[in-house]
Parts: structure tokens; C-alpha cells; sequence
């Protein structure tokens, strides 16, 4: 038996269950994962309506843990209760490992809708996600959009520098002592700090900038910070 993907079989399962889908008609089954995902992106609808459905998908396909409904409206300007209507729409599409949070159900899935896009369509995404995040930081009230704020804006800030060339915003944060102060407030740990260092020393060290050798030695300080609340 070859092997399916999880969102086809649960695409399978749910159409079983409200009776889209019926067993006695391998007709109405799309033809394998690609066929599923072409259904939704159909040619005939209006430009528009096509673009705004890719965006949609390609937010979830760039955020890097599950969101609510409210995180992604506000990103893409747009009401919760559209984005609700979106999520429901495609339930199929989307696992819930916490309740009201959603992110997409599987990591091809993440891949095929980000290919849809041109590289300009997804940096223009991700910069919608990282300007929105640079808000955040001096929010006082610890938040969803904060606290992912603080753990992944990094993480898009990396993305920009290798999608537009500019990383000078992305070198402040590795930088700030501010910044990684609160990290460890609200995490209670060093883990978002190093993955922010380790992103840091990735890409300052393919563009050999000098820089590196500054983050490459806060990374180190790091082990010293962690024995510090282990004993």
C-alpha cells in the first residue's frame, strides 16, 4: 500500500464524515495530496479572490508555531472573524494543538503553498510578519503576539535578510542585551536567545561580516548564563 499523506487521509475521513464524500465513489476522491490542494486554488476564480487565498495560507506556511485567528487578522489587516471563516472553510488544512491556535497540518503542505508564490510575493509576506512583531516588543502586557514576538522575530528577521539583503535590524537584536533580557523573563530559559545566536552566526558568516565574531562570542556566554540557574 503506497503511503498517504496525513492531510489527505483526514481529508478523506472528514469527507466521510459529513457525506461529500462517499465510499462507493472513488470518483469524487482528488487524485492523491497535489490533487487536494489544486481543488482549492481553482483557475477560473478572479485574480483576487486567488491571491488573497494564497496569502492566507502562505502567513500560516511562514509563522513558525500555531497562532490564533486574531495573530494572523491583525498581520494581514484583515477582521477576525474572516479569518475564522478561512480557518473553518479549510479545517482540513489545519491541526489544533491548542485550543483556539492553528497551524498547518503538515510540513509538505507548508512547502506547496510557499511554491505557489513568487520569492518577492513570500518576502513581502514575511515582512508583513516581522514589522508587525517589531510593534510588539515594547508592549508592556505579555500577549500571544509578544510572546511570539520575542521567541520568532528573529527567525523573520533572518528571513528578510536573505530575502531583501538588509539584516541591519536583524544584527540590533543579536545585539541588544535588552532584548534577550526580556527573552529569559519570559521564557524562563535561554533557548530562544540561542536559537537568535544561532541564526546570527549562520547568516553573518556566509556574508562574512565582522559582526559574527561579536554574536559568535555572546553565543558563548550563553553556556555560562545557563550554569548560572542550574545551581
Amino acid at each position: 500500500m503506497p503511503h498517504l499523506e496525513p492531510t489527505y487521509l483526514r481529508y478523506i475521513y472528514d469527507g466521510l464524515l459529513k457525506g461529500s464524500i462517499h465510499p462507493e465513489n472513488a470518483a469524487e476522491l482528488p487524485e492523491g495530496l497535489i490533487g487536494l490542494y489544486e481543488e482549492a486554488f481553482d483557475e477560473s476564480q478572479a485574480v483576487q479572490v486567488r491571491q488573497k487565498l494564497l496569502e492566507r495560507f502562505a502567513i500560516w506556511a511562514l509563522l513558525k508555531k500555531e497562532v490564533s485567528a486574531a495573530f494572523v487578522a491583525e498581520v494581514l489587516g484583515d477582521t477576525e472573524d474572516e479569518i475564522q471563516d478561512f480557518i473553518s472553510k479549510y479545517s482540513a488544512w489545519f491541526n489544533s494543538p491548542e485550543s483556539g491556535k492553528y497551524q498547518l497540518y503538515h510540513e509538505r503542505l507548508n512547502v506547496y503553498l510557499l511554491q505557489k508564490l513568487n520569492e518577492g510575493e513570500v518576502a513581502k509576506l514575511n515582512t508583513l510578519i516581522a514589522d508587525y512583531l517589531v510593534q510588539k516588543e515594547n508592549e508592556a502586557q505579555q500577549s500571544e503576539s509578544v510572546t511570539y514576538c520575542f521567541e520568532n522575530l528573529s527567525f523573520h528577521l533572518f528571513l528578510n535578510g536573505y530575502f531583501t539583503g538588509n539584516s541591519d535590524l536583524f544584527a540590533q537584536y543579536c545585539l541588544d542585551d535588552n532584548f534577550k533580557k526580556r527573552q529569559f523573563e519570559l521564557s524562563g530559559y535561554y533557548d530562544w536567545e540561542e536559537k537568535m545566536m544561532t541564526l546570527g552566526v549562520e547568516y553573518f558568516s556566509l556574508k562574512q561580516d565582522s559582526i559574527c565574531h561579536q554574536i559568535v562570542f555572546e553565543k558563548t556566554k550563553i553556556q555560562f548564563k545557563k550554569k548560572d540557574i542550574e545551581f
